[in-house]
């Protein structure tokens, strides 16, 4: 039986606090969390990658079901795959467009109003930047296939190296493996025969702080994955506990 996995939404303006829950054979619903749990999301710095030490690898028995996780286009707390059509920048302006458009459905707006509201969003650069940085910035994107060669690099100095030149990271997570990365620290390729595009993760965003930013006029970073958390209280903009427990292996020349 697979088990759920929750993410806890909470931020410095939300209302109140909510989980989200899948369960097996069900698409994601919002409902009300029984109480309100102590939530402090991470900022971007914290949830880079590459940067950190490397971690203890353990076997994982926890099954990975790519059809629940990995989707054909970008959508928000899930994989996608990178390909000539799905580039970094197409990917953050979706990131803009759901949450803007999440932000606009919870406050139970009129649903052409939200639709037009989120497209302009969607054409902001700074906001879209801003989801830029978050992607290249999120652990697993960062330590997967994170470089300091790509011209778009995050606030660290490094970005997703759009290249196929990565190993298989779908067929591995499926196969119940270890993530490897195929690059070493100085973006150069560790096996000349891997031939697959990124995986990236796309973070879950707060939709209560990008609203309160945007539209109360609060401060601070409207795109963000603070107070986004999955139950063993890990950030968001990392993916499920299932996938990360794994760790990754780095290449080594």
């Amino acid at each position: 039986m697979k088990t759920s996995t929750v993410i806890f939404l909470g931020g410095a303006v939300a209302a109140g606090a909510w989980i989200w829950s899948r369960k097996s054979g069900e698409e994601p619903s919002i409902v009300a969390a029984p109480s309100e749990p102590e939530v402090g999301g991470q900022a971007i710095g914290l949830s880079i990658g590459w940067a950190r030490p490397e971690v203890e690898i353990s076997p994982v028995r926890a099954v990975f079901e790519p059809s629940e996780w990995i989707e054909s286009s970008p959508k928000l707390g899930r994989f996608v795959q990178l390909d000539r059509k799905i580039t970094i920048e197409k990917i953050a302006r979706e990131m803009v467009r759901q949450v803007a458009t999440q932000a606009g459905e919870r406050r139970k707006l009129d649903r052409a109003e939200v639709r037009q509201w989120a497209d302009d969003m969607a054409r902001d650069g700074a906001l879209v930047r801003a989801a830029e940085d978050l992607l290249h910035a999120s652990g697993w994107n960062d330590e997967t296939a994170g470089s300091p060669q790509p011209e778009r690099r995050g606030p660290h100095g490094r970005g997703i190296d759009p290249r196929g030149v990565h190993d298989d990271q779908r067929a591995i997570l499926a196969r119940g493996g270890t993530p490897r990365r195929n690059l070493d620290a100085s973006g150069r390729v560790v096996s000349p025969s891997r031939r697959s595009r990124p995986l990236v993760w796309v973070p879950a965003l707060n939709p209560d702080t990008f609203g309160g930013v945007i539209l109360d006029g609060l401060q601070g970073e409207p795109v963000t994955s603070q107070g986004m958390e999955w139950d063993d209280g890990s950030a968001a903009s990392w993916p499920p506990p299932v996938v990360t427990a794994r760790g990754v292996i780095h290449g080594k020349n």
